[in-house]
């Protein structure tokens, strides 16, 4: 068939009168293929501009894209990464192929394109799982501003170790390092959706294409011996590129050992962008395989009997125990099923239920292993652990997790069958419970008269739109002023002496917290806005309010945690009553405690300073009467 195509592409060269050298058997690969329904009116305009650097290249007016046919899209692995990387080098792998050993830059994106900022470290990642297992810090680079170094790359730096830790992990973990990278005969990039000027080709190292950047994106499919590997459109991350930029990529594929499977490595970059991104693929059917995550060795022996049998498997999910099937089962799309028999005889033969999923997806098997032992208690390592965040799950349990030296479990608590599992942590629902940071237009007038429109949070404004506040000041001694939102002219100032000010509207009633601003010492109160003097105090006698974000209970109740964690309060804030007291455990911080609102009452999640015990939650009415005490233990 390649040969086939390579003909295909000497014609459309010789049939155009191009002077470019006709391309060999293995650029022929690597060419787009005519499918079946495409005519000439796919193509775009010719671009005289052969690749720059390329080692063959033919534009996408010589050969016709090819356009994508009536077969199921493929779609990205989901844990592939979680964010893409400035740029990535494969180094090698372990003797026992369990780990992927890859160099990673990133790199702080301003306004769509990068600064100066770049941290590189080298990664050990789970050739299965593809999850992180090491990090080690190998080299940075500092902006201009403090503030270049934050996300992607703080969060990089804080999960890598020194280099030192990466040459004693070497010694423990022998591995082969990888060979320079080769461009393999058997890839080929086709055009899902061309745009004009695209030009296509070869270089030593993989697949190239390169196109003037415009409004339409060019999607790609990539093909390895006639299957369908993944589509992607280009540029990846680039949103502030103009028609002016060209953009380069290139795609790579690294056999992995074993030779069944594969690393693919997607590269794109254009004028102050780059960006990259890796894939693992099967040379075959791509198999997925799902086990409890207490049973991981048995599903990992189990990959590699199907590695033997020249079944290799992809992917491997550790699920949640709900997740897991009573009876292991087989499914599998398209025209697959001879790959699922022989899935399931692999793994208990007849007695595997096999049947075709209708839905799309990426691979072509699901194995699900339904266990064989009982699921072992929850517990958490022999480490201190804090909380790292925690969600209400549904309307029975609550899901939180526990930031530990190179590991982030997460747990979940079911309130009505009152027990422990293990679980995963989903960052759609953390981040709903954090209100997003919407601005409002305000008129706000100044002592003599002259008025200007001004840009404020929305959540400054009081919820009937009445007034709205605005803190001001300078290093330790700061002011609250309150406005009118109607007339825009401030209406009263809180000054409530020396220290910084945080406010926040509690439906009508102003919440005011004055602390030290250096931590952990501050104190609340409910002020009126219409004169901003104090009505009372929030919280028992000498209740410590740094940080306290009181939670809505209904009505005018709400429950403020003090700055330790250590105690919790619920009030009437209209009338200063405290309805209840609960003492808790000690923490670190009242980030260590966590409280959600159930039907049943409040739910209280702590990570506390215990040595024995790593977690605890509690149900709290209402009233202050705890009913239930759970406790995590620690692994012994």
């Amino acid at each position: 068939m390649f040969r086939r195509l390579a003909a295909l592409a000497v014609l459309a060269l010789a049939s155009t009168g191009c002077k470019q050298r006709a391309p060999d058997a293995g650029a022929a690969s690597s060419a787009p293929r005519v499918a079946r329904g495409g005519s000439s009116k796919d193509a775009p305009k010719a671009d005289a501009r052969a690749g720059k650097g390329t080692a063959s290249a033919s534009s996408a007016a010589s050969v016709p894209p090819s356009i994508a046919g009536q077969h199921e899209p493929t779609v990205a692995l989901s844990f592939q990464p979680g964010h893409t990387m400035r740029d990535l080098e494969l180094v090698g792998w372990t003797r026992d192929g369990r780990y992927l050993v890859i160099d990673a830059v990133y790199g702080r994106r301003a306004g769509g394109r990068l600064t100066k900022a770049r941290y590189e470290a080298r990664q050990v990642r789970d050739l299965l799982t593809g999850a992180l297992v090491e990090s080690f810090y190998t080299w940075r680079a500092s902006g201009p501003r403090a503030e270049d170094e934050t996300d992607r790359i703080r969060s990089a730096r804080t999960a890598s170790e020194s280099l030192r830790e990466w040459k004693l992990w070497a010694l423990r973990h022998p591995f082969f390092k990888a060979a320079p990278a080769q461009r393999d005969q058997h890839l080929a990039l086709a055009v899902a959706r061309p745009v004009p000027g695209l030009v296509l080709g070869t270089d030593g190292r993989g697949a190239t294409y390169r196109w003037r950047a415009s409004k339409q994106r060019p999607r790609f499919e990539v093909r390895l011996r006639d299957r369908d590997l993944l589509r992607f459109a280009v540029p990846f991350h680039m949103p502030s590129i103009t028609t002016r930029d060209e953009v380069f990529g290139r795609v790579e594929l690294r056999r992995l050992p074993g030779g069944k499977r594969a690393l693919l490595v997607l590269r794109a970059r254009a004028k102050g962008h780059q960006d990259a991104r890796f894939y693992l693929r099967s040379f075959g059917p791509q198999i997925e395989l799902v086990c409890a995550r207490y049973e991981e060795q048995r599903a990992r022996k189990l990959a590699a009997e199907l590695l033997r049998r020249g079944l290799p498997v992809v992917k491997l999910v550790l699920a949640d125990d709900e997740a897991i099937p009573s009876k292991t089962e087989v499914s599998y799309r398209r025209d697959s099923r001879k790959t699922a028999a022989a899935v399931a005889a692999a793994l208990h033969g007849k007695k595997v239920a096999i049947r075709e999923l209708q839905s799309n997806g990426w691979v072509d098997v699901v194995a699900r292993l339904a266990p064989l032992t009982s699921a072992p208690k929850p517990c958490v390592g022999p480490s201190n652990p804090s909380l790292g965040g925690a969600y209400r799950d549904g309307r029975r349990g609550v899901t939180f997790r526990l930031d530990e030296p190179r590991l982030h479990w997460s747990y979940r608590y079911d309130v009505e069958n009152d027990r422990f599992v293990r679980t995963r942590w989903r960052t759609d629902k953390a981040s709903s419970e954090h209100t997003s940071k919407v601005t409002r237009e305000v008129k706000r007038c100044a002592s003599d008269g002259r008025c200007a429109t001004k840009k404020i949070a929305a959540s400054t404004v009081r919820p009937d739109g009445r007034w709205f506040f605005v803190t001001r000041g300078q290093e330790d001694r700061t002011v609250v002023d309150i406005y009118d939102a109607k007339s825009g002219r401030k209406q009263s100032t809180v000054a409530a002496g020396e220290g910084c000010k945080n406010a926040l509207w509690l439906h009508d009633l102003l919440y005011v917290e004055n602390n030290v601003c250096a931590g952990p010492g501050g104190e609340a109160a409910i002020y009126d806005p219409e004169t901003g003097k104090k009505r009372h105090d929030v919280g028992t006698k000498l209740f410590n309010c740094y940080g306290c974000k009181p939670l809505d209970l209904g009505g005018d109740r709400w429950l403020v945690v003090q700055a330790m964690g250590d105690s919790l309060a619920v009030q009437n804030m209209r009338s200063g009553k405290v309805l209840a007291s609960v003492k808790l455990e000690y923490t670190v911080s009242h980030n260590q405690t966590w409280v959600a609102r159930f039907a049943k009452g409040l739910v209280v999640v702590q990570s506390p300073s215990r040595e024995t015990v790593a977690a605890t939650v509690r149900l709290v009415t209402l009233g202050g009467k705890v009913t239930k005490l759970r406790e995590l233990p620690r692994c012994k």
